[in-house]
Order: structure tokens, then C-alpha cells, then sequence
């Protein structure tokens, strides 16, 4: 890999491998992709969603996805593949192509998901709040659906509706590259970005809170 000459050295050193052992890389990384996508490794769904686990599924297909487009980039001069194309409907699955039509990345539409698990964008007291959320997290990727494409809209389920920036990071680089093979002028940026701020000012939560808790220690 020109842009990591030193990776397959490092990674002998790191797994403990001969020095001389002959290694290609992206053979390991074409059978992992594979595997994904025949369901040897992990479920597939009814719905076609490659699913690892529960907790952040989404997350674990969205690197699945930039996988397969990073071995396209520097494997098949370029050009998307039959892997591209895989992570292509894997991505339009995210953004309702799926059973309940529900986008799982918040604020991308109006079938996205309304109650992401994060305490400052819900301006809520406590998560077991059911109230509108006072923000939009737009752009935040949530948790995902289940091993039968089900999945649980709440603000209190962090199995499901859980945001971290690893979700993010994957899906991120996925979309930019799904970009640079299948986009098109019709994907423009939304204007007057970002719209008003939603919700209730009425609800449990205020601007600001604080959360603290005392250590009395002995005298001595």
C-alpha cells in the first residue's frame, strides 16, 4: 500500500509473524467482505441489513461498508464493484430503505429516527423523558436495528437509539466515498442549514444542569 509502505511490517511485528512470511493484505480484507456479505460472519436479515450485533449495528455495518469501498479505491482501478454496489444498498437501508422506512441517522429526513440517546441535544432532565427533543443531532448515525429489522424509537433505549462518535466515523468515510462513485448534482446541500431549534420549552429540561457527587475523606 503506497500510502503505508511499513503497514505489512508493522503488522508481522504486531501479530508475531515471520519477517519473511509472503502476506497479501487485501486478500484477508476481500474474504472478510465476502464473509459479510454471504452472512458467514455475523446475520444477514430479512431485509438483506448485515447485522453483527444489537448494541450499534449500525456502526459495524458502516464499516463494513468503508471497507469494501476502500478495497475498491486501490483494488479494481477505482471503480465500484460488486463490493461498492453491496455497501451502496447497505447505506440505502440506513436511509429507509428498510421495513419500518426509518432512517437510522438523525435529522436526514422525515422518517428519521426522532429520539437519539444524548443528553445535551434532548435538553431533557432524565432520558425517561418522553418529550420532543429540544435540538436535532443532525448527522448523528444511532444504534440501529436488531437481527429481524426491528428497532425502537426512545430517547431511555441506548441499545437502539445510542450515538458515539465511533458510529460516526465509519459511516462518514462511507458516504464519501458512495460520493465519489454513485453521486450525482442532484445530492446538493440543504439550504438555510440548520433550520430552527425544536421542541417544548415547557419540558423537564432547562439550558443547563449540573450533575456532582461529594468524597468525604477521614481526618488523618
Amino acid at each position: 500500500m503506497e500510502q503505508y509502505p511499513d503497514f505489512i511490517t508493522d503488522y508481522k511485528a504486531a501479530a508475531g509473524k515471520n519477517e519473511y512470511e509472503e502476506m497479501d493484505y487485501w486478500d484477508s480484507v476481500a474474504s472478510a467482505i465476502n464473509n459479510y456479505m454471504n452472512g458467514n460472519i455475523g446475520t444477514i436479515t430479512p431485509a438483506g441489513y448485515f447485522w453483527l450485533n444489537t448494541w450499534g449495528s449500525a456502526r459495524y455495518n458502516a464499516a463494513a461498508q468503508l471497507m469494501a469501498l476502500v478495497y475498491d479505491k486501490y483494488n479494481n482501478d477505482g471503480e465500484p464493484s460488486e463490493f461498492s454496489d453491496w455497501a451502496k444498498g447497505q447505506m440505502e437501508y440506513l436511509l429507509s430503505d428498510n421495513p419500518l422506512e426509518r432512517c437510522y441517522v438523525v435529522g436526514y429526513d422525515e422518517n428519521s429516527v426522532k429520539y437519539p440517546h444524548h443528553r445535551a441535544a434532548s435538553g431533557l432532565a432524565t432520558c425517561e423523558d418522553t418529550s420532543e427533543q429540544r435540538y436535532v443531532l443532525y448527522g448523528a448515525l444511532v444504534g440501529g436495528p436488531d437481527d429481524s429489522d426491528n428497532h425502537v424509537d426512545l430517547t431511555s433505549d441506548y441499545t437502539y437509539n445510542e450515538v458515539t462518535i465511533d458510529y460516526n466515523a465509519a459511516f462518514v468515510g462511507a458516504c464519501a466515498r458512495l460520493y465519489t462513485f454513485y453521486g450525482d448534482e442532484s445530492m446538493e446541500i440543504t439550504p438555510d442549514f440548520p433550520l430552527e431549534t425544536t421542541g417544548d420549552d415547557a419540558s423537564s429540561g432547562n439550558d443547563y444542569w449540573v450533575s456532582a457527587y461529594a468524597v468525604r475523606r477521614s481526618a488523618g
